[in-house]
């Protein structure tokens, strides 16, 4: 599929994505996976078809634990827009934020992210997330270099920390 852009995928139909080229591949959207390996199904096809990811959301996805996120960022350097839906208290925010935080020795992941979007449920708002939700916010801020690696300042930060599911 060498023109394929953008793909919204549900449930176990990120498996999809090992099995197919898609070289063009700018948007990914994963909703509703629990107990599958999405993070092999991103590297595999970061690794088959080396498309430039510029935006990835993943709207309530039960597997996709903390570190498995990082592994994941790292191969995306195009990434301008991220997302992520969690009301069911699935991801570990911390380790996440603490990764995308500009450090002088040290780049953050995503160093093109212009857009941050970040939907908790209330159940999942602890203050560890406001400490380093405002420690990645006020690193960027502003466009910097970081361990000799330009970072891109943030545009656009939503954090909403309302519990949706009632």
């Amino acid at each position: 599929m060498p023109a394929l852009r953008s793909v919204d995928l549900q449930h176990a139909a990120h498996t999809m994505l090992q099995h197919i080229n898609v070289p063009a591949l700018e948007t990914i959207v994963f909703r509703d996976v629990e107990y599958h390996n999405l993070t092999a199904s991103l590297l595999q096809v970061l690794s088959h078809s080396h498309p430039r990811v510029c935006s990835l959301s993943y709207i309530n996805v039960a597997d996709h634990i903390a570190e498995s996120c990082v592994q994941s960022l790292a191969q995306l350097e195009d990434l301008r827009q991220l997302c992520i839906e969690d009301t069911m208290g699935y991801w570990q925010f911390p380790t996440l934020l603490a990764a995308l935080t500009c450090a002088d020795d040290q780049p953050p992941l995503a160093p093109e992210l212009k857009d941050l979007s970040l939907l908790f449920g209330q159940h999942c708002w602890m203050r560890q997330n406001a400490d380093a939700l405002n420690a990645m916010h006020q690193s960027r801020k502003e466009p910097r270099v970081c361990a000799s690696r330009a970072v891109v300042a943030l545009d656009r930060f939503h954090v909403d920390a309302k519990d949706k599911r009632t």
